[in-house]
């Protein structure tokens, strides 16, 4: 499958007809009117992107949580956290392959995705202790509402 008839079909599957990428090969869905999650095609790649916040809310403590986060991706749900030096933002980005990419691996990925922007952005927001974090993003998944739409 293309990453357009993926993005059809998950479209189809959320009732938002006609979803796809815009002119600049952009596809972008809005969790909850809360965050954007950006989707392009890089190469042989398709891309999820979303801003969790702000250079300005990591500290040294952070970064550090950060970097180990990265090293298996199981708390970044298989994603990468980084730092956008040209918006000074902390990011949260997902590669995949799209060479045999099916629309059960893209769902399953972004569902993986948005969990772990949920958790990310509650350590941001300041959630000192994984019993808060893992509580929140467990009540998350428990009662999804994603609302997403195409801009």
């Amino acid at each position: 499958m293309t990453i357009d008839e993926i993005l059809a079909e998950f479209g189809k599957r959320s009732g938002m007809e006609n979803l796809g990428r815009d002119g600049n090969g952009v596809c972008r869905l809005v969790f909850d009117e809360i965050f954007d999650v950006d989707i392009e095609l890089y190469d042989d790649q398709v891309s999820i992107f979303a801003i969790i916040g702000s250079v300005e809310d990591v500290d040294g403590g952070m970064l550090r949580v950060m970097l180990a986060a990265n090293l298996d991706g199981a708390d970044t749900g298989n994603a990468t956290l980084a730092v956008d030096e040209l918006s000074e933002s902390v990011v949260l980005c997902r590669r995949l392959p799209v060479a045999g990419l099916t629309y059960p691996t893209f769902e399953h990925a972004l569902e993986d995705f948005v969990h772990g922007f949920q958790r990310w952005r509650l350590k941001l927001d300041g959630h000192e202790t994984e019993d808060d974090v893992a509580l929140d993003a467990d009540a998350f998944a428990r009662e999804p509402s994603l609302h997403m739409l195409r801009l």
